[in-house]
């Protein structure tokens, strides 16, 4: 499970961060009104620290796991 649920985290940071690029490409070569991307980029980095959050959770109760049997 902790492989599939470490892939799972990766793949949605990968995504959020495409997202990101997207939203700066915009920010940068669309001549739109910052309101029409703000919520966009707000969105996006708060669903990246709740991934980097979970991903965190994930790895410290490997971690712990780990020691338990001694490794």
């Amino acid at each position: 499970m902790f492989f599939i649920d470490t892939c799972d985290s990766i793949y949605k940071i990968k995504a959020g961060l495409n997202a990101i690029q997207g939203l700066h490409q915009a920010m940068v070569e669309g001549g739109a009104d910052p309101s029409s991307w703000m919520d966009g980029l707000y969105f996006t980095v708060c669903k990246l620290e709740e991934e980097a959050d979970r991903l965190e959770k994930l790895l410290d109760a490997e971690q712990k796991r780990r020691k338990t049997e001694g490794r």
